[in-house]
């Protein structure tokens, strides 16, 4: 006889408009995201990818998240700017099929799969730009990650706007677009400063230790009231 969601549009869409539920962001430990330039330029000598442009896609392998939509896109991107490259962090059943298609649009020594790691906080320092085409999603905690660390994104629009904590670090294009729209936002996107964005994360809510105090008294809080029956 309780209800929670993680963000309005999931709440409204599991329980109707006409039921009350309470809203506990799936937040983060914003710490580890906290921009850094020296923890940037460690890393991206670590995979050698300094004086090029770093984009990259966390997510794992399946249709939802549209790797093929963005591997066309990223061509057309490359096309453009010869020293790009795209990161993808992630596994899953498609896997083998991307790479596959990698093959085929000649992007083998473009296109780096990184597999799944425990430690994306630290690779996304070195990262300029996040890209997630994904054919619908509710609020992926990855974008809030990416926000956290000062890492603009570029969404579809099937995402829900609530992800979008710092507005002028989020894009929504729609899938049905011309590329060339996906590539001007990509530009603009790239030329946002990286900079410390834990004051806004934590404003907007997303901040773990704030989270779990919060859900803390939400338990107490119907613990004392069922033992008033």
């Amino acid at each position: 006889n309780q209800f929670i969601a993680c963000n309005h549009t999931a709440g409204n869409w599991l329980f109707g408009s006409k039921r009350a539920y309470d809203l506990v962001n799936n937040a983060i430990n914003i710490s580890d995201y906290v921009f850094n330039d020296q923890k940037r330029s460690n890393i991206q000598s670590d995979l050698n990818c300094q004086n090029q442009i770093n984009i990259c896609h966390v997510g794992s392998f399946t249709k939802v998240k549209n790797h093929i939509f963005l591997l066309s896109l990223f061509k057309q991107y490359h096309f453009l700017n010869p020293t790009a490259k795209l990161y993808l962090y992630g596994s899953g059943p498609l896997q083998q099929h991307i790479e596959k298609l990698v093959d085929q649009l000649k992007l083998k020594s473009q296109v780096v799969f990184m597999g799944s790691v425990n430690n994306v906080n630290d690779y996304l320092q070195a990262m300029d730009i996040m890209v997630f085409p994904s054919l619908f999603e509710g609020l992926p905690v990855s974008i809030i990650e990416a926000q956290a660390s000062g890492l603009p994104c570029v969404l579809s629009d099937t995402i829900s706007q609530e992800v979008a904590l710092l507005p002028e670090y989020v894009q929504f294009v729609s899938l049905d677009a011309p590329q060339k729209q996906w590539l001007m936002a990509i530009n603009k996107a790239l030329a946002l400063p990286r900079k410390n964005q834990s004051e806004a994360i934590t404003a907007a809510a997303y901040d773990i230790q704030r989270n779990a105090k919060q859900l803390e008294a939400y338990y107490t809080k119907c613990v004392s009231k069922a033992n008033e029956y």
